[in-house]
C-alpha cells in the first residue's frame, strides 16, 4: 500500500487557470477574436499564490486552450511562469491530437520554464493502443515530467487502465489527472503504480473520493472561487494532521458551488463567476464558447451569494 503523504511536485491543491480575455479584438470583419488579457492573468496568478495554492495549470481545458493558437498557448504559459517566479510549480497544458504538435508545445513549454506538462490523450482521432503509447513516449522524450490527462467525456476514448499502469511503471509518465469518474479504475491505478506516481483528481466533485483512496491532490476549477477552502479540504486528508470529518464537512458545504460550476460547459460558468466577483476578469470567451444562458446566470448568482457571503453581507473569506 502506497503512502498518501509521499512528496509530489504536483501534489496538493492546484488550479486549472482560466485565460482572461479583453474587449480588444483581432481578425477580419467576419470573425473578431478577443485578445488575451495578460494583466488580468498576472493578477489571477498573484491571487492564487496569495491564497496558498500548491501549483498552477495554465493552457488547459479551463484555459480555453483549444481556442488558442500554439504561440498564444506558449505566451500564456510564459506569463504564468514569469509571474510565479518560482514560488509554485507550473504544470503546462501541452496535449494535442497530433503527436508532432504535442511534442513541439512541450518543448516550447520547457524552454519558457514550465516544471511539467499536462498531456491530454489524443482526442477525436481515437488511436489504437500502440498509437496512444507512442504519443506519450514521444512527448515524454522532451524531458519534462508528464501528467497524463484522461478525460473520455471530451476525448471520445479513455486511456486503458493497463496502459496507464504500464506507462507509470515504465517511467514514461509521472502522474495522471484522473477524470474518467471510474472509481474501480482509480483503485487499480493507485494499487499498481509506484508510490512516487502522482494521482490527481480532475473533477472537483470526485476529489474527496480520490483523497480518501490515497490520491495526492486535485487540479481544481472551483479553486478560482474558493482557493483557501479547497486547500483546507485537501490538507484535511493528506496534511500533517488528517481530519476526514472536516474534509467531509467542507465537501458537503461546497457541493452546490461545485455543481453550479458545471451547470454549462467548463470554463464558461467559472469565468462568469469570476467576472461577477472581480472587475479584473471579464465574461469574454472565444467562439465556439459563448456566454451563459440567462437562467444559468441567475442560478450561478444565487449559489455564489449563498456560498461566499454571511447573512450580514460580510465575505466568508473562502
Amino acid at each position: 500500500m502506497k503512502k498518501c503523504n509521499v512528496g509530489h511536485l504536483f501534489g496538493g491543491a492546484g488550479t486549472a487557470l482560466i485565460t482572461p480575455f479583453n474587449n480588444d479584438t483581432r481578425g477580419g470583419s467576419l470573425q473578431l477574436e478577443p485578445l488575451i488579457d495578460f494583466k488580468a492573468l498576472e493578477w489571477l496568478v498573484e491571487e492564487q499564490i496569495k491564497a496558498g495554492i500548491n501549483f498552477l495549470v495554465p493552457a488547459g481545458t479551463t484555459g480555453e486552450a483549444p481556442c488558442l493558437n500554439p504561440s498564444e498557448q506558449i505566451d500564456v504559459i510564459k506569463c504564468v511562469v514569469k509571474t510565479t517566479n518560482g514560488r509554485v510549480p507550473i504544470l503546462a497544458g501541452t496535449g494535442s491530437n497530433s503527436t508532432r504538435e504535442a511534442v513541439e508545445l512541450t518543448i516550447r513549454a520547457k524552454d519558457v520554464g514550465a516544471n511539467g506538462a499536462l498531456v491530454v490523450s489524443p482526442y477525436y482521432n481515437k488511436p489504437m493502443l500502440a498509437g496512444m503509447r507512442h504519443y506519450f513516449e514521444s512527448v515524454a522524450s522532451v524531458g519534462l515530467p508528464i501528467i497524463l490527462y484522461d478525460i473520455p467525456g471530451r476525448t471520445a476514448k479513455g486511456v486503458p487502465t493497463q496502459l496507464i499502469i504500464d506507462l507509470a511503471n515504465d517511467g514514461i509518465i509521472a502522474g495522471i489527472k484522473w477524470a474518467s469518474g471510474d472509481l474501480i479504475q482509480l483503485e487499480e491505478i493507485l494499487k499498481n503504480t509506484p508510490s512516487t506516481f502522482t494521482v490527481l483528481s480532475g473533477d472537483d466533485g470526485k476529489t474527496l473520493d480520490l483523497l480518501k483512496m490515497c490520491g495526492h491532490g486535485v487540479i481544481s476549477v472551483v479553486s478560482h472561487i474558493i482557493p483557501r477552502t479547497i486547500i483546507k479540504m485537501v490538507n484535511a486528508i493528506i496534511g500533517v494532521t488528517p481530519n476526514k470529518d472536516l474534509a467531509q464537512k467542507i465537501h458537503t458545504e461546497i457541493s452546490p458551488l461545485i455543481e453550479v460550476m458545471f451547470i454549462e460547459t467548463n470554463p464558461v460558468p467559472v469565468k462568469t463567476a469570476m467576472a461577477f466577483l472581480h472587475s479584473n476578469i471579464k465574461p469574454i470567451f472565444r467562439s465556439p464558447m459563448c456566454p451563459l444562458e440567462p437562467k444559468s446566470i441567475e442560478k450561478l448568482k444565487q449559489v455564489l451569494l449563498y456560498q461566499l457571503y454571511n447573512k450580514d453581507g460580510t465575505n466568508k473569506g473562502n
